[in-house]
């Protein structure tokens, strides 16, 4: 399902700033994600279902199969959908089947096939995840055993498409100038959404000679604090995300960066996640234009 976003990223400083910028784009081809270097959007199409056992459930099976490889891909740290517009973007194919064995037992079977979208019927990655369970337990429950083979498939498919980029030219990171200290996450997002927002963040800082630190720094200039913000109107959600500089010896603020968004009614891991370089990418371009504003104005003082 393609989602639409109405987006408006406002950067807040005392005197003036540069025009918003969004973290997610309105059209999906659109979105910076598919852009950015060092990233492999995933396609992940509709799994293939070959089991007699569960006829009469297999549209419904299909789509919550695909819902929840994609899911779990995320979960990951991997920027998986259901669409990736993108000329380096990797498709995702999966088949489940099922062969009867003998005392009331099954051999329940994942086959995972990615291909680049240049090249689509050329394999990159073909591997399997099997188990045999008990075939009545497949009839009637045949989701929880799905789920078991694709978190078991995710993991192993995350290390292997980490592995294609290792491949990759190494980027080459400037010096860090500025160190600014970065707050502890607010616990309303999980702490593999923390973990991988965090580093994102670090990159896309240190790509702008900005270093990121955790924990006291007596020579951090910065510091970096993050709020967020769900909220509802009527039926629609909105998520917000403010990213708060300060000076590090007076705390006092120097402005902020916010991205807000509308967004589905879904757990925040599953939105911020898949875009966490996106996010990183906007709220580093934001900290940027913002501390050479305050340089400049520094500068002008001093004159």
């Amino acid at each position: 399902m393609k989602l639409l976003f109405v987006l408006f990223t406002v950067l807040m400083i005392v005197a003036c700033g540069p025009l918003p910028r969004p973290f997610i784009d309105q059209e999906p081809q659109n979105n910076p994600l598919l852009r950015l270097t060092g990233t492999r959007p995933l396609a992940v199409e509709p799994p293939v279902l070959s089991l007699p056992n569960v006829q009469g459930k297999s549209s419904e099976l299909v789509l919550w199969a695909q819902d929840a490889l994609s899911a779990d891909i995320r979960e990951q740290g991997l920027p998986a959908a259901h669409y990736a517009p993108a000329e380096n973007s990797l498709h995702i194919y999966s088949s489940f089947t099922s062969l009867a064995k003998i005392a009331e037992t099954t051999e329940l079977k994942l086959d995972i096939v990615v291909t680049e979208a240049s090249s689509p019927n050329k394999a990159i990655i073909t591997f399997s995840e099997q188990t045999t369970v008990p075939t009545n337990a497949l009839t009637s429950s045949p989701k929880k055993l799905l789920n078991e083979l694709i978190h078991r498939a995710s993991k192993k498919l995350t290390r292997k498409i980490i592995a294609l980029d290792t491949t990759e030219p190494e980027i080459l990171l400037a010096d860090p100038e500025l160190r600014l200290t970065l707050e502890p996450f607010p616990d309303i997002l999980t702490k593999p959404t923390q973990r991988v927002l965090k580093n994102e963040l670090k990159t896309s800082l240190q790509l702008r000679g900005y270093k990121l630190i955790e924990g006291q720094d007596s020579d951090s200039q910065y510091s970096l604090k993050l709020e967020v913000r769900p909220a509802q109107t009527d039926n629609n959600f909105f998520l917000t995300l403010s990213w708060v500089v300060l000076d590090y010896k007076t705390g006092e603020e120097v402005g902020v960066i916010e991205q807000t968004n509308s967004v589905p009614n879904i757990p925040l891991s599953r939105i911020i996640m898949p875009v966490s370089e996106a996010i990183a990418e906007g709220a580093a371009i934001g900290i940027e234009d913002l501390l050479q504003q305050k340089s400049h104005q520094n500068q002008t003082v001093l004159k």
